[in-house]
């Protein structure tokens, strides 16, 4: 009898394996669709199939340590295809010489495996605290590790779900949720199919599903529609993209070229109708500090139109402290206003312990020093004459926060930033994509200025105004769309999404002990 125990346990072991295989080659692949769903593709009905994939993996799971590597897979092939421009920075950096390559990959894989971790541990506890969760409950998990992505260790919420949304009725929605609201709401649909499909629902359920689907659509579709319809033409903005590569950016040959060009930009008369109020160059537009630019600072002034203002990214010293800056010039030539970067890129603008590690060689891409770049402490709006703007350099504005909470006080939203980093392929434009959700989220039009593009004009609804395309060199003058009351995402934020999402587990596990009490009463 015990031989043929152990006989029967080796067969069932032998045939599960098999599956266990399936499941992870299901989560990965679903992963990597979900990835791949994001900008250049834009591709939702990708997404969703991706979701769909990876929540019929983890739902066939039959422990907590299977369920939360199957996640960390999961994980691991999203970020892996979303953030395939990871690798490219490090091709920019002369030192690595023949390195660069190996290390970008490095630096590509370690990166996706360690944000996967966001989705294990949460799926990993909820196993704990509800064995063998349905498709809902995980949802919930994965929108939970999103939101922790976002913000724990000063967070890099790139490449949300949500953001596959952008071109779809549906990103309207931030403006009541935000990013992560509607991330938890489209795993938690993907879960509610799933659930269709495996347990059955009756023809109301998916009706219901079908007719929540529809209104959002609908929803989205009309409040995008009616803004800005019949508002006046706000002030001219002028946008000045150069168009230098990042090979060349600092070449001292190819230096005055990119000046030229930007000065001719600010200097041409309008194509048609009424001259700039206010010209923006990008991020770190100009090479020398700002405290040695004294003739070029000259130059700038001359070519800027009467009675206009200049943005422009600069880098500045202040003892022994290096700033990633935004400045803005009077038409006088002053210096009125300075903006110094507060969230910097990790590894890329600093390295902790920097002075340390400088002594090795060991210091951020963009940084000149072992310390790298210092985080400024100025917050609030700018003052400009075409109205307050929220400032944003480069990666700031892939945090919601940083516009939300300034949503009130301000005309716009002003980014400027070098893209050039990112390649040509995903990298540039889905960093447009989450500054469009940070106009919905907010209610405020932006201006988007970026060294290699794609520069441009953003209203109220995320949708594009004017632009000027990757890797063209020229300028383009368009009105500022108009602002709205700030919407509910503004004012209120994002602490109902993990409490909510925290309470549905808990909901789940006592409607489970009812159930598994009812019986009993029942039977007495």
């Amino acid at each position: 009898m015990t031989g043929r125990v152990h006989e029967g346990q080796g067969r069932g072991a032998w045939h599960a394996r098999p599956q266990q295989w399936r499941s992870a080659a299901l989560a990965f692949g679903g992963g990597v669709a979900a990835g791949l769903a994001q900008a250049p593709l834009h591709a939702p009905l990708l997404l969703l199939a991706g979701l769909l994939a990876l929540l019929f993996a983890l739902a066939r799971a039959r422990a907590g340590h299977e369920a939360a590597l199957l996640a960390f897979l999961a994980g691991f092939g999203h970020f892996l295809a979303a953030l395939e421009w990871i690798r490219i920075p490090f091709t920019f950096e002369p030192g690595l010489g023949v390195l660069a390559g190996p290390l970008g990959v490095l630096a590509w894989v370690a990166m996706a495996a360690g944000l996967g971790l966001f989705w294990a541990v949460p799926v990993g506890l909820l196993w704990r605290f509800l064995p063998r969760p349905g498709p809902v409950a995980l949802a919930a998990a994965l929108a939970l590790g999103e939101f922790l992505r976002g913000h724990v260790l000063g967070g890099f919420p790139w490449a949300l779900p949500a953001y596959a949304l952008t071109e779809t009725p549906f990103a309207q929605l931030a403006a009541l949720i935000g990013p992560y609201g509607l991330t938890a709401v489209l795993l938690i649909f993907a879960a509610a199919l799933l659930r269709l499909r495996l347990r059955g629902g009756g023809l109301a359920f998916a009706a219901a599903q079908a007719a929540l689907l529809v209104a959002a659509w609908l929803w989205g579709a009309d409040r995008a529609a009616r803004i800005g319809a019949g508002a006046p033409p706000g002030p001219v903005i002028r946008l000045v993209q150069p168009a230098a590569p990042q090979d060349e950016k600092w070449d001292p040959l190819r230096v005055p070229v990119f000046l030229e060009r930007m000065l001719k930009a600010t200097a041409a008369p309008p194509a048609a109708g009424a001259a700039p109020a206010l010209v923006i160059w990008p991020e770190t537009a100009i090479a020398p500090l700002l405290g040695r630019s004294g003739a070029i600072l000259e130059a700038m002034t001359a070519a800027l139109p009467q009675g206009a203002e200049l943005v422009f990214g600069v880098r500045r010293r202040e003892g022994r402290r290096l700033y990633n800056t935004m400045a803005v010039m009077g038409a006088d030539g002053s210096i009125r206003a300075l903006y110094d970067k507060r969230r910097l890129v990790p590894f890329g603008e600093y390295v902790p312990f920097g002075d340390l590690l400088g002594v090795f060689g060991i210091r951020g891409l963009a940084a000149e020093d072992g310390a790298g770049f210092s985080p400024g402490a100025r917050t609030g709006p700018l003052r400009l004459a075409v109205g307050s703007a929220v400032p944003l350099i480069c990666y700031e504005a892939i945090f919601p926060s940083e516009v939300r909470r300034h949503a009130g006080r301000a005309r716009f939203v002003l980014q400027i930033t070098n893209d050039a980093w990112f390649g040509t392929r995903s990298g540039p434009f889905q960093h447009l994509d989450q500054i469009r959700f940070r106009a919905i989220e907010s209610g405020l039009p932006v201006v988007r200025v970026a060294n290699t593009g794609v520069s441009a004009v953003i209203d109220a609804a995320g949708r594009l105004r004017a632009g000027l395309p990757l890797g063209r060199n020229g300028f383009l003058d368009a009105a500022l769309p108009a602002a709205l009351v700030p919407p509910p995402y503004a004012r209120v934020g994002d602490w109902p999404v993990p409490l909510l999402l925290l309470a549905l587990p808990v909901v789940i596990a006592f409607r489970r002990r009812r159930q598994a009490i009812a019986p009993q009463g029942k039977s007495r």
